[in-house]
Order: C-alpha cells, then sequence, then structure tokens
C-alpha cells in the first residue's frame, strides 16, 4: 500500500517540476535561429560588456555593453540593457569584458533596452560552437 501511494505521489510531482523547466536551452536556440530572433526584437548587436551591476532584490542586471557591430538599431557606440532573470528560462551575464550578440526590447518607461524572461544574447563562443552566419565576421575584431 505504501509503494503504491508513492508512485501515485511520484505520477503527480514529476510533471509538475518539469513545468517550470525551461523546455528549450535559450543560447542553443537564439544561436540556431539568429535572424528569427533578430526580427522578434528591437535593437540586435554584437558587443563587450563593459560593466554589470547585480540587482538580487530585483532579480535583475543591469549591464552596459560598448557595440562592436550593430545589426537592427541606430545605436552607435553603448547601450544599457537590463536582464531580467525572472523565469527558467533566464540566464545572467558572465564577467565583465567578455563579449555577446544580444537582442533586446526598447524599455516602455526608462532609456535602454530590456531582455524579459528569455536569454536572448548569446556568448561568442557559443556562436562560434553553433557556427552562427554571422560570428566569423566579427571574430577578427575580437582578436
Amino acid at each position: 500500500m505504501l509503494i503504491k501511494k508513492i508512485i501515485i505521489a511520484f505520477i503527480f510531482l514529476v510533471p509538475t517540476t518539469q513545468a517550470n523547466a525551461c523546455i528549450f536551452d535559450p543560447f542553443s536556440n537564439v544561436a540556431a535561429h539568429p535572424d528569427e530572433v533578430k526580427q522578434e526584437h528591437d535593437i540586435a548587436f554584437f558587443g563587450k560588456l563593459e560593466s554589470l551591476i547585480n540587482d538580487y532584490k530585483k532579480r535583475e542586471q543591469t549591464a552596459y555593453f560598448s557595440i562592436v557591430k550593430i545589426y537592427k538599431s541606430d545605436v552607435l557606440s553603448t547601450v544599457k540593457i537590463t536582464n531580467k532573470l525572472s523565469s527558467s528560462c533566464s540566464r545572467p551575464f558572465g564577467k565583465v569584458g567578455s563579449v555577446y550578440y544580444v537582442y533586446a526590447d526598447k524599455m516602455e518607461k526608462e532609456d535602454g533596452y530590456e531582455i524579459d524572461g528569455y536569454a536572448s544574447f548569446v556568448s561568442f563562443t557559443t556562436a562560434l560552437e553553433a557556427d552562427m552566419n554571422f560570428a566569423i565576421e566579427v571574430e577578427q575584431v575580437v582578436d
């Protein structure tokens, strides 16, 4: 009888815990479909992370990037990105000095752009590993 209760509990608990998990790895998804991701966002660029502020209470990061190459938008040099760490598909930016392909949306109430709940950015290393079309073109800039 105890085993039967354990099995029933297991059946109900497993789907609940998996429902809260991110189904697709955001980095792999973004790297596999860069053109589609670019169309879904207001800005797309390749840039160097210059500074990073972690706000653990708000569960977000404020990141400042210098733009190496812009793919969508008219921002010329520096951009502020608020990265909301609000879901299982959120990912934090790494260390200052690293480079990323970033896709974000214009913030409504503040200056800058935001990544809201789904990590719509890819590190340069991940982009190269995934053979993103334009990763090779900026490889010389990073070196």
